[in-house]
This record gives structure tokens, C-alpha cells and sequence, in this order.
């Protein structure tokens, strides 16, 4: 649910394309924050499946809007 949130937050907060290495870098350092401040780690690896898999849902629950 995190890399969702964050993942939606990245898209509000930089607009446009093109600037997706911003976008990353913002979820991957939320992420991280987040579950440091809860005190457990997460590899990078697992991070950058957990933004994916928050990027397709998020694309295709826009898809499945347009008629």
C-alpha cells in the first residue's frame, strides 16, 4: 500500500513526462523512510517490484476509466 500511495504522490507532484528518474527516486526514498522509521529494512530489488507493481495497477485502473 505504500509504494501506492507514494507512487500516486510521485505522479501529483511531477507532472509531465519525462521525469521518471524523479519520480523513482521519490518512491524508492519514501519507501525506504518509511520502513526505517518502522524498523525494518527493504532491499532495493523488492522496492523497485513494489513501484512497478503500483505503476501497472495504477495504468490499468486508468485504462479499464476510458470507454
Amino acid at each position: 500500500d505504500i509504494a501506492k500511495i507514494s507512487t500516486k504522490a510521485a505522479e501529483i507532484l511531477f507532472k509531465g513526462s519525462g521525469r521518471g528518474a524523479e519520480k523513482l527516486n521519490y518512491v524508492t526514498t519514501y519507501i525506504k523512510e518509511f520502513c526505517l522509521s518502522k524498523g525494518f529494512t527493504i532491499d532495493d530489488k523488492t522496492i523497485r517490484q513494489s513501484i512497478e507493481n503500483a505503476w501497472d495497477e495504477m495504468t490499468n485502473a486508468k485504462k479499464d476509466k476510458v470507454v
